[in-house]
């Protein structure tokens, strides 16, 4: 499991640059402009999480239904679609 996460960070910061240097090309000091305290704040919203409250989902779920996910076509409008692949 351990390896799994590992793995999948190192994925996501491989992500990260990619965005910076090739998709939103700005100098690498700057962050990206994402409000991470909203976006959490909005999914427990969206899905009623509770606060301290226990979850069935494990890590490795996540990671692998993530991953799934990325494999598919991702609708971005509804009249177009484009492979995970050419996001990242």
């Amino acid at each position: 499991m351990c390896e799994k996460l590992e793995a999948e960070f190192e994925q996501i910061k491989r992500d990260r640059d990619e965005l910076r240097k090739d998709i939103l090309v700005f100098n690498e000091d700057i962050h990206l402009p994402i409000d991470m305290q909203r976006l959490i704040k909005n999914a427990k919203e969206t899905f009623s999480v509770k606060p301290r409250g226990q979850t069935e989902l494990t890590p490795d779920y996540v990671i692998d239904r993530t991953r799934k996910l990325l494999d598919e076509d991702i609708k971005v409008y509804p009249e177009h679609k484009i492979k995970s692949s050419s996001l990242f």
